[in-house]
């Protein structure tokens, strides 16, 4: 009698593991049929009330159904926002080592003056899924500063990523009066390799070379290669939202203005990006 339970104890031990892998590997089945590049986005972004941003999602179902549930953070219960495939049409239809990429866009309006999204609950295929975004989105509510006295005559508000080391950018501005130009810089992400100054296209040095005086009615050209700040936590198919900022003082006052324009550097905008960016998500 006791041998006989020793030997049905036996069954139901060994039948439980063999169900518990069983379960473990349809589960981790389940978790690779879809990858969501929470970690790939970075936004750090001044502007106006409505604002969007796009996540990766990569999946062996091109048909996935994904639907917005909510955002986590701080002041995002009062959001008003959308979810929409912003996928272009060349990549709709793109298999790469298994896999098809859609572009989650998030179209968001909000009545706060700052924004910060830490994760976003998704219903994908019906079933609800929480992402964390390894940097949180943080987006800030800028009022319209009309008497600035320099104005943006030239400024790239898209970029690639992936050749940002090789890609000379020109930010250009214009003096309306007396100014001094102290720096030039990003809030957050790049950082700036290597740049020259010049004042109505003659160069008056490099980037070390602020601050300068501008007189009045003249064009200042700063042209610069990117770096990024965080290479060890930034990949070269990021999608990175920030803004640039030059600062200066007039000659009536020496309180430090601060003019800042958003750049965005999409991760995906043809079809080679596609297939890159879905190499380096299964990775």
């Amino acid at each position: 009698m006791k041998k006989g339970l020793f030997i049905l104890f036996t069954i139901v031990i060994v039948s439980a593991i063999l169900f518990s892998g069983c379960n473990n590997t349809e589960k981790e089945d389940a978790s690779s049929e879809f990858i969501i590049g929470s970690d790939m986005v970075k936004y750090d972004l001044q502007g106006i009330s409505d604002f969007g941003f796009n996540v990766n999602l990569i999946a062996k179902n091109k048909d996935l159904d994904v639907e917005f549930v909510s955002f986590i953070g701080e002041n995002t219960q009062g959001l008003s926002v959308q979810l929409k495939d912003d996928s272009y049409d060349e990549i709709k239809s793109l298999k790469q080592n298994g896999y098809y990429i859609k572009l989650l866009g998030f179209l968001c309006k909000t009545g706060d003056e700052f924004v910060q999204i830490d994760g976003v609950n998704l219903k994908i295929n019906g079933v609800e899924q929480k992402i964390d975004f390894a940097t949180p989105v943080k987006h800030y509510v800028k009022t319209d500063d009309s008497e600035t006295s320099v104005q943006i005559r030239n400024h790239p508000m898209f970029i690639s990523t992936n050749t940002y080391t090789t890609t000379e950018y020109n930010f250009e501005y214009y003096a309306e009066s007396d100014v001094t130009i102290e720096s030039f810089s990003f809030n957050n992400f790049f950082g700036i390799k290597s740049g020259r100054v010049a004042i109505n296209g003659e160069d008056v040095g490099d980037i070390n070379s602020l601050p300068l005086v501008v007189k009045k009615d003249s064009t200042v050209s700063i042209k610069c290669y990117l770096d990024f700040k965080d290479p060890n936590n930034t990949s070269e198919y990021d999608s990175i939202y920030c803004d640039s900022l030059l600062s200066y003082k007039t000659s009536e006052s020496n309180e430090t203005i601060i003019l800042a324009n958003n750049l965005v550097s999409q991760s995906v905008s043809n079809e080679d990006d596609a297939k890159n960016v879905i190499d380096l998500m299964i990775k």
